[in-house]
């Protein structure tokens, strides 16, 4: 049966109107708080296209460093900023999370509005982990039609605090859209947790896809001099974090339970002083091993803080039943499996800007096609009225 073009646009309208409703109704991982403070967290970030580690680290509104530690990625790699992340692959991005209006949310994330933008596209660009009605409330923006070029917009991406130990350790929330057929149980499985853990962190004791909830990961914590520049440095599990100006690398095993910080490599360490343990010729990280008549005296260089643009060592002997005693936890400079050097086949995101092919184009930046203020500002009540027509329609027309 043949329908009109007029009736066919209002279908398709209907349609999308409906995608966005449902993708409103998932959970989000908004912790409430009552609190100024901050604390250290992870967004879960999947990117839609291939893209280099600066420009997702740009889009974040972070260092560079700070990503590729946090998905230990091998730093000796050649062109280190210009690292390829393809499609897909999961990414661990470090952010500050702050307490605003009693709900927990980044603030340092900023994005400037380019051409063809709208806000629903633009919270494409950050995984759909917000939705465009936020970034509109957060920013003020009492028509979401009305965006201009160049305008600066705070993204409010959800996030979490953790307060107490986690396995007997610190930890840090990691902030997680739930991919499609995956459950509590199989989360808990990736992440080494337990559902239990997850029920009580979320409040929730089941998930669906595009749901967003906060995971803990396990971290280790520093016990350099109190006086250190970086004290109280806490790395997560399976991640690293360079400091002392760039010339200690600190690591956090899968399966460790304390900081270990070796020299970094010497693409960034080359002009560095003071990495060898007085009176030795151990640098920091390495050890050596003395046999005695019951045991083995092992001697560990190790780092212990920075102090006015000095690096602070200290010696730990302890006694092993063998000889030679275990070695210290190797250096995390295996990369991810996936990750490649640039340049790659496939085309990668230049600029600044969001990674191409997010979203689809408008000759005006505004809020998403054929959104109207009414649809911004609906009701709950009237947004559940409206699954009765929309699940039908979607079901059939578009396979959802």
């Amino acid at each position: 049966m043949e329908i009109s073009k007029h009736f066919a646009a209002q279908l398709a309208l209907l349609v999308s109107f409906c995608h966005l409703l449902c993708q409103g109704l998932a959970v989000t991982a908004s912790q409430s708080c009552n609190t100024s403070d901050t604390c250290n967290s992870f967004i879960g970030y999947i990117p839609p296209n291939n893209v280099r580690i600066r420009d997702v680290a740009e889009l974040f509104g972070v260092d560079t460093m700070a990503v590729l530690g946090a998905n230990d990625v091998d730093i000796t790699l050649p062109d280190l900023e210009n690292v390829v992340v393809p499609s897909g692959k999961f990414l661990k991005i470090p952010q500050s999370c702050a307490c605003i209006k009693g709900v927990r949310h980044v603030n340092s994330t900023i994005y400037t509005v380019k051409t063809g933008d709208d806000l629903s596209t633009i919270a494409g660009y950050y995984g759909n982990l917000i939705t465009y009605q936020e970034i509109a409330n957060t920013n003020n923006i009492s028509n979401p039609n009305l965006i201009f070029p160049d305008q600066q917009l705070v993204i409010p991406l959800p996030c979490g605090c953790y307060n107490g130990s986690y396995q007997g350790q610190p930890a840090f929330l990691l902030t997680y859209q739930v991919q499609s057929g995956q459950t509590l149980a199989t989360i808990a499985n990736d992440y080494n947790t337990t559902v239990v853990m997850l029920t009580s962190i979320n409040h929730e004791d089941s998930v669906s896809a595009k749901d967003v909830i906060e995971i803990p990961i396990a971290a280790c914590k520093s016990s350099f001099n109190r006086n250190s520049a970086d004290y109280g440095l806490t790395v997560a599990r399976g991640s690293y974090i360079i400091t002392a100006e760039s010339c200690v690398q600190c690591s956090c095993g899968n399966k460790s339970t304390d900081v270990y910080c070796n020299q970094a490599p010497e693409s960034f360490s080359s002009s560095c002083s003071n990495l060898t343990c007085t009176g030795t010729n151990l640098t920091i990280g390495e050890f050596s091993t003395k046999e005695k008549t019951s045991n083995c005296l092992v001697n560990t260089c190790s780092y212990n803080g920075y102090i006015n643009s000095t690096i602070m060592s200290r010696l730990l002997s302890e006694t092993d039943p063998t000889c030679p005693a275990p070695p210290p936890p190797a250096a995390y400079y295996k990369p991810p499996t996936g990750l490649a050097a640039s340049p790659l086949s496939a085309p990668i995101m230049g600029g600044s800007g969001p990674p191409s092919g997010s979203g689809p184009s408008v000759g005006m930046a505004g809020a998403p096609h054929g959104q109207s203020n009414a649809v911004t500002t609906a009701s709950n009540s009237f947004a559940f009225a409206m699954l009765g027509l929309c699940l039908p329609l979607l079901i059939h027309f578009d396979g959802w």
